[in-house]
């Protein structure tokens, strides 16, 4: 099966600009005496490296399944997204104790022009990144470009914080102002890290599919004149997988159990969003059914 990659593209050149934005911004940072312009072009050279990542991991997530990974290699974008949030946990964490220090020392105020001017020209660019990131992840429903668009849409409105605070730092004469939005940039920053830990675990687990797509699943189930157990749901990268036991007349013949099984899996597939593998498992009426383990929900009958 060859999966949908067309997301590939946009990550791999987000991954560049944004390589060059953080260098622009380190230079900066390090003119203007800026803790808040240094903390962003960290969060950048952050996001370019994982953005590197996420382009190289999109496309071994969709390479076809083989003999070593039979169900494909989806698994690698939960892997990548918990690596990424734990590693921008790391970042916040140098940047909390850097602000700190900052606030400890009583650190001169910045340039502030050159500061704002870096900032300005971020925001710009990440709000460029943002729409090309969305836009793109509405034709791919893939966590990594969600992942990056989310990272660069926080960059866009931190940005705008910063140089707000930073106009206020200089028209007031308050020097201890920049390292505090330092603080308030990595307290912005922390529900993005945990919700890349979240969705990027959910995949490792094997979590369910969302309750919506659940929902679709089980209303075609239950439309059908046939009882149903064993459901199970999962995801893992771009891939869906759905199993299901339905329980059929011992005496329908095999030919038949066959093309009606193909049936419901098809239409099952036409209600899971992206693509998915479903199997779904006659069952004889009347003889034992062993499944792994017994799910905590009562068979539906009709």
């Amino acid at each position: 099966m060859h999966l949908n990659a067309t997301g590939g593209r946009p990550l791999a050149i987000a991954a560049g600009v944004s390589f060059a934005l953080a260098g622009a911004k380190l230079a900066l940072g390090l003119l203007s005496g800026s803790l808040t312009l240094l903390a962003s072009a960290a969060d950048s050279f952050a996001d370019a490296a994982m953005s590197t990542l996420n382009a190289w991991g999109y496309r071994w997530a969709r390479s076809p399944a083989d003999a070593d990974h039979p169900f494909g290699h989806g698994k690698l974008e939960g892997v990548l997204s918990v690596g990424q949030g734990m590693l921008l946990l790391g970042i916040l964490a140098s940047l909390v104790v850097g602000s700190l220090l900052g606030l400890a020392e009583a650190r001169p105020l910045p340039k502030v022009d050159l500061a704002v001017a870096g900032l300005v020209g971020g925001a710009l660019v990440s709000a460029l990144l943002t729409f090309s990131l969305h836009k793109a992840s509405q034709q791919d429903d893939s966590l990594l470009i969600q992942a990056d668009a989310a990272h660069y849409r926080l960059d866009f409105l931190s940005a705008l914080v910063a140089v707000t605070g930073l106009l206020a730092a200089g028209y007031f004469s308050l020097p201890w102002l920049d390292p505090l939005l330092c603080l308030v940039l990595a307290g912005i920053m922390v529900p993005d890290c945990l919700r890349l830990l979240r969705q990027g675990g959910a995949i490792l687990l094997d979590e369910a599919l969302p309750d919506e797509e659940q929902a679709r699943v089980r209303e075609v189930l239950d439309h059908l004149d046939l009882s149903f157990h064993g459901l199970r749901t999962r995801r893992s990268g771009p891939l869906s997988f759905v199993e299901v036991h339905v329980t059929l007349n011992p005496n329908t013949p095999l030919g038949d159990a066959h093309q009606l099984v193909q049936a419901i899996a098809a239409d099952l597939r036409e209600v899971i969003s992206g693509e998915a593998r479903v199997l779904v498992h006659p069952d004889a009426a009347g003889f034992a059914d062993s499944i792994d383990e017994a799910l905590e929900e009562e068979p539906h009958a009709h």
